[in-house]
């Protein structure tokens, strides 16, 4: 998750470099230096995420969160999160920049930019305030993944509505509700994902509950480790195994007492865990590639009917016209841009 997050940063680059070209490009010096600092900054930032990553390893926090545990310096995360803020930053002030000196409808829908680029500034900060301890990892990853979701789309709807390109209606809208479609699939898959491990959570937690009273011992940790730290307790003097269970001859968990305080260790497989998560999201993923496939697909007929086969007509009636045709007509297919172009043609 840690390796996702930090690709966000390249976000705030992309959409700089959007804002930058939007309508006419401005600053064009300016861009290029944006450009290749930045671009170069991002890029070193996920290689050192990918470095990280491979040497991290993931974990169970005694509080029953998962949590990444990097292979680096205490502040990665507080580095990753200031450099995101001061993109999105820059951004903010370019937008507001380029909309003085961009007039009328123009400006207007870089402010619109704008009020979604303060959303998104805020829900950035989420990442510093989870390196800081204020916000835990759970409410971090929902919020920014979901947030971060619904102001990209926002940002595909306001520019559609707002792009010089000449398009039916019909065009616009059916950009706009399959964008708040896949916007559905997208936040129903984290909240799915967010309900699946509550419960997978609260059933370890019984199972928790039932182990302590066999037990009889309340200083109890739950973590998740290697098999091999299993052999190394087993030949420790230090452990003792209490409990242990092998269904199929497949690790569940073990129960490890230290025996000076009384201390018992709760392990649990993590690849159950990544299993019970993963078939879902699966389905999922599967779901939205097969929804990208029909859009790539039907996308380009819808768009044959409501503009490119009205224009072609449009085209052949001013060909006939140079040719001295005036009693030519061409057919109204919609009561959209191009529909009262053809019909201001025929009259």
């Amino acid at each position: 998750m840690s390796l996702i997050s930090d690709q966000i940063n390249f976000a705030p680059f992309f959409f700089t470099l959007f804002v930058y070209h939007f309508f006419k490009d401005t600053y064009p010096k300016e861009r290029k230096i944006f450009f290749y600092l930045a671009g170069f900054i991002n890029i070193v930032l996920l290689f050192y995420s990918i470095y990280t990553a491979l040497n991290g390893k993931i974990e169970f926090s005694p509080d029953w969160e998962l949590y990444y545990t990097r292979y680096s310096q205490k502040g990665t995360e507080e580095l990753f999160s200031i450099f995101l803020l001061l993109q999105y930053a820059f951004v903010l002030v370019l937008i507001v920049r380029k909309a003085q000196l961009l007039k009328g409808r123009v400006a207007r829908t870089l402010h619109l930019f704008n009020i979604l680029v303060i959303a998104q500034l805020f829900l950035s900060a989420s990442a510093l305030f989870n390196g800081m301890g204020l916000f835990s990892n759970t409410s971090h990853v929902f919020v920014l993944t979901s947030g971060s979701i619904i102001i990209s789309f926002s940002i595909v709807i306001v520019y559609f509505n707002n792009s010089r390109l000449f398009s039916s209606f019909l065009s616009k809208a059916s950009a706009a509700s399959l964008s708040l479609f896949f916007l559905f699939v997208s936040v129903s898959a984290i909240l799915t994902g967010n309900g699946l491990k509550e419960s997978y959570q609260n059933r370890l937690y019984s199972e928790f509950k039932i182990l302590q009273k066999k037990t009889s011992i309340q200083n109890v940790y739950y973590y998740c480790e290697e098999k091999l730290n299993t052999k190394l307790k087993l030949n420790s003097p230090y452990f003792r195994i209490t409990y242990s269970t092998f269904p199929q001859k497949k690790f569940f968990y073990e129960l490890f007492e230290r025996n000076e305080n009384k201390t018992c260790y709760y392990k649990k497989n993590y690849l159950e865990y990544r299993k019970e998560l993963h078939d879902v999201f699966i389905q999922y993923l599967m779901l939205l590639f097969a929804l990208t496939i029909l859009s790539l697909l039907l996308l380009p007929v819808f768009f044959y009917r409501t503009i490119t086969r009205p224009m072609r007509y449009l085209l052949a009636g001013m060909q006939e016209i140079n040719r001295r045709n005036f009693e030519v007509e061409v057919p109204v297919f919609m009561r959209d841009e191009i529909g009262y172009l053809a019909n201001s043609f025929n009259h």
